[in-house]
């Protein structure tokens, strides 16, 4: 799990971002980081229309369908 002041760090760099790309792997959900960094992604996305792009390496993007909705479109 991301502490606080990553966190911040985090935000402050996406903020000053035009765009994230988020890859998505086989193990990505595995990863309470990654599930935490595109957490605070969509967050970003949503209140300042930060732009996303997902990369789907060696897998069936339909697998991500639910957890990419769950995470960006809350």
């Amino acid at each position: 799990m991301l502490e606080k002041t990553e966190i911040g760090e985090l935000i402050s760099v996406l903020q000053r971002s035009a765009l994230s790309i988020v890859i998505f792997s086989e193990n990505f959900a595995d990863s309470s980081w990654c599930l935490d960094e595109v957490a605070t992604i969509s967050q970003i996305m949503e209140e300042f229309g930060h732009r996303v792009l997902p990369i789907f390496y060696k897998v069936d993007p339909s697998c991500f369908r639910g957890l990419w909705e769950l995470c960006c479109y809350h």
